[in-house]
């Protein structure tokens, strides 16, 4: 493949090694940020690497197809790496020396707003679950005919479930450990909303 046709949000396959990537971001400097999964049966291999966009053009042997794009199980592998990310924080957290002013601060110099809770919570809750399922694959011209229906009852319920679940999580925390609610919106606002309109 050549590099100018590795794009964000497109999936790569390398036969070879059995491995899709699906490319999360193509920065500014010439390096892709990309997740990893197996061919065979979707599960997301726990890597989550960053490489030059002329080595994923040669290490790609071709685009993955639709049917391999559903077949990756994104969702498990985004609360995996939810997970993952929620550990990580906890222990950079707890290895911080104890400080009385907020970490954050600098990120946020107007303050952190009800706005910027909003975008962490929409992220978290909804845009980076099953959303991204039926996010990923290809455009189809389908799409700009406002008479179909663009989603499924099932996928509908899907949605709504998994954002009310995570929700209710957050909730929880909030009512129950305010102080550590705060640190994980602000976390996760940073980490992913950092562009989103504030």
């Amino acid at each position: 493949m050549k590099a100018r046709e590795i794009k964000t949000a497109g999936f790569y396959v390398n036969e070879p090694r059995g491995l899709v990537r699906e490319i999360m971001n193509v920065r500014d400097d010439g390096y892709v940020e990309y997740y990893s999964y197996w061919l065979a049966d979707g599960v997301w291999d726990g890597i989550l690497g960053v490489c030059q966009k002329q080595t994923l053009a040669q290490w790609a042997t071709r685009e993955a197809t639709g049917d391999e794009v559903a077949r990756l199980k994104r969702s498990e592998a985004k609360q995996r790496r939810d997970d993952r990310e929620r550990e990580l924080l906890t222990q950079v957290a707890d290895a911080m020396p104890t400080r009385t002013d907020d970490p954050f601060a600098s990120y946020f110099p107007d303050g952190f707003t009800v706005r910027d809770e909003a975008n962490a919570l929409v992220a978290w809750a909804f845009r980076n679950g099953p959303l991204e399922d039926l996010h990923a694959g290809k455009r189809s011209a389908l799409l700009d005919d406002p008479s179909l229906s663009r989603i499924t009852d099932e996928e509908m319920r899907v949605l709504m479930k998994s954002a009310c679940q995570q929700l209710t999580t957050l909730l929880q925390l909030k009512a129950t450990d305010p102080a550590e609610y705060e640190r994980q919106i602000k976390s996760y606002n940073w980490l992913y909303c950092r562009k989103w309109e504030r």
